[in-house]
């Protein structure tokens, strides 16, 4: 019965370590990789919340554990970094396609279509 709650516990602290794992490739501009620990994020705490519920079915109610308080705490900090950061990543991604756009109109207003006499040529 208490493996149930050793394996709920153990499942929190690797949501925990992937969190901080994530905002580590975050913080370095690596989004790609980042994302994809958050996915195996996802997949640990799919893990706690069957282990949580097939405690809960033998009676053992995982928030009267200190740990998993202490761990469930510094996950919500954890999970807070995490959100600001992807904003910010998505901010700068954002203003990036702003400056591709713009960028991109610019070389735009200069193709004519004619390869003879093109706009640039003649404003040059």
């Amino acid at each position: 019965m208490r493996e149930y709650e050793h394996n709920a516990r153990k499942a929190l602290e690797v949501y925990l370590k992937r969190g901080k794992l994530a905002i580590v490739n975050l913080s370095k501009g690596k989004i790609d990789k980042a994302e994809e620990v958050l996915r195996w994020q996802t997949a640990a705490f799919h893990n706690f919340r069957a282990f949580d519920s097939l405690a809960m079915r033998q009676g053992i109610d995982l928030m009267q554990d200190s740990k998993v308080i202490k761990l469930w705490n510094e996950i919500k900090s954890t999970d807070d970094q995490i959100q600001s950061l992807m904003v910010k990543a998505r901010n700068e991604a954002t203003q990036a396609l702003i400056k591709l756009s713009k960028a991109r109109g610019k070389i735009g207003h200069y193709r004519s279509g004619l390869a003879e006499n093109p706009n640039f040529a003649r404003t040059v």
